[in-house]
């Protein structure tokens, strides 16, 4: 779904509902193998309509001799069977297409997100999908170096009496010290003005702990094509962190320009500057000569906040507001009564998003106020 969000927001800004309509396309998620019709045409009903997710397809009609005339390609992104709903039947079939060359390519996969998962600008946080070795990184995500898949099958530093620890799912990400630069990276569309929050939670074994000047954070990048333009991190898990429990870090720390092309300040809400293309969200292990060590990482989160869009009506002696809301996000009205020298103050207890419109009433009094809805 996020690939068709990106796709169509950069034709038209989407209203907070219509990027909700478009969400609530997908009902099932499906996977079909290469060569799989999932429109036959003059034969099928123009019923359905299909999200791709991953994989490839193409349009077809058959030709008077025999062949076949490709019409059309799907990738990511796109909705197929919009160009047959004016008609009784369908004008075309649409096949599963693997092949790119002499390369077979994942099958297309039509995946349902809850509103927390959605909210989320990562694929695959955890590291349970799609998975294709039990070493290997699964995609989306590349490894520059020194990271491999772990699960709760394994064990800290090959000790049976200590075995892997998840804290979603079974599996988790491994990085280590195969060089100085050790990681993973995920890129996901962006534009300026964006606003994001980063976090994810690491565990460091007193089994195979790090060692020596070795030292991780979360890096979250905004970049145009290759150039990296602004750049906040977390706080590193070193040799000093706490071993054999869940550390949560949190993507706050501002970075001077140089490696990149802006100087950022200390910040909870990351917000994309002008030029951006994509986000990249990256683990970074630097291993400054002789370090050793692992540390696991799992739950990893980069989340896009929606702007807040307040609709108000007054209801006999109260004020609704109400608002689409985000999963995994809270809410708080807070109020002022002079604009001039507004002194905030929440209104209620917060409001948790879950991908519903939220609505709450408040009384109206004497004096003039002023409402605003934050995320939390």
């Amino acid at each position: 779904m996020r690939d068709v969000l990106a796709k169509y927001g950069r034709i038209a800004s989407l209203r907070a509902d219509e990027e909700s309509a478009i969400r609530n396309l997908a009902l099932n998620k499906r996977h079909y193998a290469a060569g799989t019709n999932l429109v036959t045409g003059e034969l099928d009903e123009p019923d359905q309509l299909f999200i791709v997710e991953r994989g490839r397809l193409f349009a077809s009609v058959d030709l008077p001799g025999g062949e076949r005339a490709i019409t059309r390609l799907y990738f990511p992104g796109d909705i197929v069977g919009t160009a047959n709903i004016p008609f009784d039947r369908a004008t075309h079939t649409v096949t599963v297409s693997s092949t790119a060359a002499t390369r077979d390519s994942q099958p297309a996969r039509l995946r349902v997100l809850t509103p927390a998962e959605y909210a989320n600008w990562l694929d695959n946080p955890s590291f349970e999908t799609d998975v294709e070795q039990p070493w290997l990184v699964p995609p989306p995500w590349f490894n520059f170096s020194g990271a491999a898949l772990a699960s709760t099958n394994d064990f800290y530093g090959n000790q049976i009496d200590y075995p892997v620890q998840a804290k979603d799912g079974t599996n988790v990400v491994r990085i280590y010290t195969a060089g100085e630069w050790n990681g993973v990276f995920q890129d996901q569309p962006a534009a300026p003005g964006d606003i994001f929050t980063a976090d994810g939670w690491f565990w460091l074994s007193s089994q195979d702990a790090l060692a020596g000047n070795t030292s991780l954070q979360i890096e979250v990048q905004f970049r145009a094509g290759p150039v990296p333009l602004a750049m906040w991190v977390s706080a590193p898990v070193n040799q000093d962190s706490p071993r054999d429990q869940w550390l949560y870090l949190e993507v706050t720390n501002g970075v001077p320009a140089g490696w990149t092309q802006i100087s950022t300040e200390n910040a909870r809400y990351l917000v994309a500057p002008p030029g951006t293309e994509t986000v990249r969200f990256q683990l970074t292990l630097h291993n400054q000569g002789g370090g050793t060590g692992n540390v696991y990482a799992d739950a990893l989160r980069l989340m896009k906040k929606e702007r807040v869009r307040i609709t108000a009506r007054r209801v006999g002696n109260e004020v609704e507001l109400s608002w689409p809301t985000q999963g995994a996000t809270q809410y708080q009205v807070i109020a002022t009564e002079d604009l001039a020298q507004p002194v905030w103050a929440p209104v209620g207890s917060p409001v948790e998003g879950d991908g519903s419109v939220k609505a709450v009433r408040i009384p109206l009094g004497p004096q003039s106020r002023f409402f605003q809805v934050l995320t939390l």
